[in-house]
């Protein structure tokens, strides 16, 4: 049977499908229960959210769970259904089909391209454009598989001429084996083999949590796939009113999204929501599940009790009940600031906003006498752009002894460390200008300054006699030019050090004196004059590293250089 659950807080459909898994313990204490999650995200949300969750006398714990994501699990099934060879097959992964298109993309293909690809940085270009299309070849696998099937000679209905005829379908034909069984292919088939299979009264229903938009194929799948086994789906469904709506003008909306509009409602935030999530409610719809609950809370909502409360929760009622007018019903508050549920901060740069997030989140701590740093959340479109500057505000991640401990979710292995950070800065510094304040990032990591005996004086001395140089950019004259500039090594790292030496060396004499054509800086003396050597041994590292990254090498080569820069740069 299919069970569909709605709800428009997360809480109570994590507490609705604890008391699920408990019910519908399989038969086997070895067998895991199958939740299907839509982000890594939500599975450390709802690991936690589940070991939270007190059933009566039994422990709290959240184990024997086998989350997977949507492609997982469609990749696990169609393994089972189908067999092993039409799973999804590696060479259509991303990061192999890249290299795939790269090797194609030298070909006549299309003018347009051949255009792009021409310069002094063609190879830089090409690789560029092959990873970008290999997304995007995945993207379609997933939305667009009757594309894909009518590039490779099948049907051309509902499909527009424009993408018949394109030059990505000829592309396609080029880098994909005709015998390969990739997702576009294989879902057919699985979607008609379901239904005939054998139901087994031994397997756990399959629980799909939180996800605010499925494929299409997937939720099919799905569909299918409750013929002969329990699947519950539990919908974050943000208003209770629109759920007959829909039912009702199903036709009517349908219409309205294949023209690229937004779904005309009555409140403007939920019209205005994307549109996948909106494609997503109207399947919801079209289904016919065995049994459809609404979470009883949204039921006792009154009109007096939905007007009074903080703006957001006014905000989230006027969605739930559609009624936008919910927002400006109460107005007993005389200073709006004092309300701050709902806030809006005007940043100028991604550092300031996470320092006036710091500030909030402690008055916030302050002001809560049993809120816990483990019940925040904080979110971003793309927390990757935040994650470099994370550690410098708040401190590094997991120190539980940190004011304001936390956790990085949804990010990269690359983000989640400044040393992985910078050394994948360091793969892009030979196309880069190379500025002070790179170099100076650079040395004041950790790792860098115990590689050459650096502390906190050493580097504060050595950031102070760059800037009394008046380096800018560049490493020399030479370099200055590959970026159009004069080739003079005035304002370069060259030029700097040449003055840092000089001063070094002369001393306190006379400030205007010349050192051959030199003017020495203001005089390096003392013990931290040592951080020159330091400064030296980078620059010369990253000279050579950028000579060599002029040269096309077999990739054993590569590794074996990049593991000495490794060794020379971090400690």
């Amino acid at each position: 049977m299919f069970h569909l659950y709605r709800s428009s807080r997360l809480e109570r459909l994590a507490d609705l499908l604890a008391a699920k898994l408990h019910g519908s313990r399989p038969y086997s204490v070895l067998s895991p229960q199958s939740i299907v999650v839509g982000h890594l995200g939500m599975k450390r949300w709802l690991t936690q959210r589940l070991a939270e969750i007190s059933l009566g006398p039994l422990p709290r714990i959240a184990a024997n769970l086998d989350m997977l994501l949507p492609s997982e699990w469609i990749d696990r099934l169609s393994s089972e259904v189908l067999g092993e060879s039409n799973s999804a097959t590696a060479q259509l992964r991303r990061d192999a089909l890249r290299w795939r298109i790269f090797d194609v993309l030298g070909e006549q293909i299309d003018s347009g391209i051949v255009q792009y690809l021409q310069g002094a940085d063609s190879a830089r270009r090409r690789f560029q454009l092959a990873d970008r299309l290999s997304g995007l070849y995945n993207q379609y696998l997933v939305y667009r598989s009757d594309w894909l099937c009518c590039w490779e000679g099948g049907s051309t209905r509902n499909v527009p001429d424009s993408v018949v005829d394109h030059w990505q379908g000829e592309l396609w034909r080029r880098v994909v084996d005709t015998e390969v069984g990739h997702r576009g292919r294989r879902m057919g088939a699985l979607v008609a083999t379901l239904p005939s299979l054998e139901s087994d009264p031994e397997q756990p229903a399959l629980h799909v949590f939180g996800l605010s938009h499925l494929p299409p194929d997937v939720l099919e799948a799905l569909d299918r796939v409750s013929a002969n086994r329990d699947v519950h789906l539990y919908f974050p469904d943000p208003c209770r009113e629109l759920w007959e709506e829909l039912h009702r003008r199903r036709d009517v909306y349908s219409t309205q999204l294949e023209g690229g509009e937004f779904l005309i409602l009555s409140h403007p935030l939920l019209a205005s929501l994307g549109r996948m999530g909106q494609h997503h409610c109207l399947q919801l719809a079209s289904l016919d599940p065995f049994e459809d609950e609404r979470d009883v809370a949204d039921e006792s909502l009154l009109p007096f009790q939905a007007s009074a409360g903080p703006l957001l929760s006014r905000l989230q009622n006027s969605i739930r009940m559609l009624q936008p007018d919910l927002i400006a019903s109460d107005r007993r508050a005389a200073d709006p600031r004092a309300d701050a549920s709902l806030r809006v901060h005007l940043c100028h740069t991604r550092l300031r906003e996470l320092e006036v997030l710091k500030d909030a989140l402690l008055d916030r701590l302050a002001n809560v006498s049993d809120l816990h740093p483990r019940q925040i959340v904080v979110m971003a479109p793309n927390m990757a752009a935040y994650a470099p500057l994370l550690s410098a505000v708040f401190g590094e991640p997991g120190r539980s002894g940190t004011t304001l401990p936390y956790h990085l979710a949804d990010v990269s292995l690359r983000r989640t460390h400044p040393l992985l950070t910078a050394f994948a800065k360091l793969l892009d510094l030979p196309m880069e200008r190379i500025t002070r304040s790179q170099v100076l990032t650079l040395l004041g990591l950790p790792a860098v300054m115990r590689r050459f005996g650096l502390d906190e004086s050493k580097f504060a001395g050595l950031e102070r006699w760059i800037e009394r140089s008046h380096v800018a950019w560049g490493l020399d004259g030479p370099m200055k030019a590959d970026f159009g500039a004069t080739e003079i090594d005035a304002n370069s790292f060259a030029f700097g050090f040449d003055r840092m030496a000089a001063g070094f060396l002369v001393g306190n004499e006379d400030p205007n004196w010349l050192l051959g054509d030199v003017l020495p800086a203001h005089p390096v003396i003392g013990p931290d004059a040592q951080a020159l050597g330091a400064l030296w041994a980078v620059l010369e590292l990253l000279g050579e590293w950028r000579e060599h990254s002029r040269q096309a090498l077999p990739l054993s080569v590569w590794a074996e250089r990049l593991q000495g820069w490794i060794e020379r740069l971090f400690q």
